[in-house]
């Protein structure tokens, strides 16, 4: 299954999952309408108008990509790791209130609780571990980018993101992200010694959408659109405690922002729709052949990089 396509299913399965709630949540605020439940009826219809905005946003992310003004948008992922725990730990607060205000008007009290606490303990022991955890680029990982084609001695890294917690775990399908000082790259592994590998320059970035991946929240579905018209799909598994996704797409968007700060486009440029046949992306891949990942079979104290490849963050 090609990168496009991956992210094309869990866009599928985020809107059925959404209608399914906007019935279900409708059907709750009826009855409480009918019922005189006030607190029932504006939690049904609050989920259900927040479910309208919830396809509304898939539909964009599918078809038309916002354009991409820098500096602008995206203000979760733009805050400091300390910024993004802070505002966790307020979602967590949301969740217990919630749950205390079923638990105190008796509405569904065995699901809310479940529901509030498994939430709780997600934030705590998943989201905020993982950004906690991000791991800063490190020599080890420069050298053995090097090694297997994906960059060059002159290229300066400014974010790197995997999919795998260490190089000896690489399986078929995860996925290699890094910006470089001028060009955002994507390598799909196949197999410990085949990858494909999509490239686009930053400056030729014109739209962008992200949303939360549909498995559980874990990582992110990123859609990016072209100056030349096209779209690149990516996502974000979210399955290694030592990529922080949310973290990865900061330095993204500095690296992003500092790109297209001195170019100005004519507007219709901006204004283009962007679509790309499903695995057109893919196909336009450079297929890499690369040796097996043993770096970790190693002592990573043995390798040298030169250190003025490793961008410092911002």
């Amino acid at each position: 299954m090609t990168s496009q396509d991956e992210v094309l299913r869990e866009i599928k399965k985020k809107r059925q999952v959404i209608w399914l709630a906007i019935l279900f949540f409708g059907l709750c605020g009826i009855v409480g309408l009918l019922g005189g439940g006030i607190l029932l009826t504006v939690i049904g219809f609050g989920f259900v108008a927040a479910g309208v905005v919830g396809l509304d946003k898939l539909k964009g992310f599918g078809q038309d990509i916002r354009d991409y003004h820098p500096g602008q948008g995206f203000r979760y992922f733009r805050k400091t790791k300390e910024g993004k725990l802070k505002q966790l730990t307020l979602s967590q607060c949301g969740l217990a209130v919630i749950a205390l205000l079923c638990v105190f008007f008796r509405i569904s009290v065995d699901e809310a609780l479940v529901s509030g606490i498994a939430g709780i303990l997600f934030i705590q022991y998943y989201l905020k571990r993982r950004i906690h955890l991000h791991t800063p680029i490190d020599e080890a990982s420069l050298f053995e980018l090097e090694e297997l084609g994906i960059i060059t001695s002159k290229d300066i890294v400014r974010a790197l993101y995997k999919d795998f917690e260490s190089w000896d775990q690489v399986q078929k399908g995860n996925k290699i992200l890094l910006v470089t000082q001028d060009s955002f790259v994507c390598v799909i592994m196949e197999s410990k010694i085949d990858a494909i590998r999509m490239e686009c320059r930053m400056k030729d970035i014109r739209k962008l959408g992200v949303i939360e991946h549909g498995k559980q929240g874990e990582g992110l579905l990123v859609s990016m659109g072209t100056l030349d018209n096209r779209i690149m799909r990516v996502m974000l598994d979210g399955a290694s405690f030592q990529d922080s996704p949310e973290e990865f797409f900061k330095q993204f968007l500095q690296a992003l922002d500092e790109a297209l700060a001195s170019i100005s486009e004519p507007a219709e440029h901006r204004r283009a729709t962007i679509e790309l046949q499903k695995g057109e992306a893919a196909r336009s891949g450079v297929r890499l052949n690369i040796r097996e990942l043993d770096l970790f079979g190693q002592e990573a104290s043995a390798w040298t990089a030169p250190a003025n490849r490793i961008a410092s963050e911002k």
